[in-house]
């Protein structure tokens, strides 16, 4: 049904104040999670986020994916160099406020941002796809990625109302 509604389901359904959402291919590193653990705990930060700087995709999705989150921060302002990365630790609480929406996943750290907390980023690891495949294609990323800016575009306008 799609990484949005999993982890929105997920979230929904768990049990702890604090969430931790890493991608289901191998390629986030695990042991990334203390560090951005311990940023998290250790400061006022309502989000703190990976960044993949040394990616281990192909160049067509690394050029992509590059201006993508350039065009995607110059619109919402949200300071996050790579949304991309699944790499995140959130307080659900302010997550379960966010309207639900297909391909919210990708604009975790807007959102955070938009309803007023304040977010971190911080290297991580990147490996290779260990399992699965990619399920976006260079265009239908593109025209799924205009769509929710516009939504996200609306949401935000109703939050500072």
């Amino acid at each position: 049904m799609g990484q949005s509604f999993s982890i929105h389901l997920g979230i929904k359904n768990s049990l702890f104040d604090h969430i931790i959402t890493i991608d289901g291919d191998g390629q986030n590193n695990p042991k990334d999670i203390n560090n951005l653990l311990e940023i998290y705990f250790s400061t006022h930060y309502s989000l703190v986020g990976g960044i993949r700087k040394k990616r281990k995709d192909t160049v067509t999705k690394r050029i992509t994916s590059f201006f993508a989150n350039k065009i995607r921060n110059y619109i919402l302002q949200d300071g996050c160099p790579d949304t991309g990365c699944s790499l995140k630790v959130f307080e659900k609480n302010i997550f379960l406020n966010f309207p639900y929406f297909n391909g919210m996943h990708r604009f975790l750290p807007t959102l955070f941002k938009g309803y007023g907390n304040e977010t971190f980023f911080v290297n991580v690891d990147h490996r290779q796809r260990v399992f699965g495949k990619s399920n976006y294609g260079t265009f239908d990323r593109f025209f799924k990625g205009v769509r929710d800016i516009i939504k996200v575009i609306k949401i935000l306008k109703k939050v500072k109302k």
